[in-house]
């Protein structure tokens, strides 16, 4: 399990390499153990999500910094972005 730095979004991975995460689904029973247990708003992001290519409007509402660093990382999924190595 990985989880942003910054917010309480997380995500299952089968390896968890800087760079090269593959992402898995999470067990439905340990979402609702965790939720309920360590924060009711974790917000779990599926594979299917994780592994979207970013659209340029997609990165609308982020900063200058963020842009910059996304453009110089090369960062080409939501997956990418969110669980990356920059942070």
């Amino acid at each position: 399990m990985i989880v942003n730095s910054t917010y309480l979004i997380f995500a299952c991975v089968e390896k968890n390499r800087c760079f090269d995460l593959k992402f898995i689904d999470f067990p439905v029973e340990l979402i609702s153990q965790l939720k309920a247990e360590v924060n009711s708003s974790l917000i779990l992001l599926n594979p299917k999500e994780l592994n979207k290519k970013v659209e340029v409007s997609d990165l609308e509402l982020l900063g200058d910094t963020e842009i910059k660093q996304i453009n110089y990382w090369k960062s080409k999924t939501l997956g990418e972005i969110v669980f990356n190595c920059f942070d």
